[in-house]
């Protein structure tokens, strides 16, 4: 991969984290649960996972449906290109409602 693909990569996956934070906190449910796949699960302490696409889409369907209003603010965020179709990432994500 050179440099500029990498770059590229990196890029796409620091959008994912903003588009991620923007959709959750818009309450668009479809937008938010087409981030994951199938079988992917979110961990939120102090609730259950939530497992499966469904689960993923009715949870934040639910969220917005009681009128909170949620801001998320990511920091830090690092990306690291692992290969050609994988990296790693992080970022601090503070969630105010």
């Amino acid at each position: 991969m050179d440099p500029v693909e990498r770059m590229l990569a990196e890029h796409a996956c620091e959008r994912l984290q903003v588009t991620y934070a923007l959709t959750a906190d818009w309450g668009d449910a479809d937008g938010f649960a087409a981030l994951f796949t199938e079988d992917a699960a979110i961990h939120i302490p102090e609730y259950p996972p939530f497992a499966g696409y469904a689960a993923i889409h009715d949870s934040l369907l639910g969220l917005a449906g009681t009128g909170v209003t949620m801001r998320h603010v990511i920091t830090n965020q690092q990306v690291t290109v692992t290969g050609p179709a994988s990296a790693i990432g992080i970022c601090y994500l503070i969630v105010y409602d």
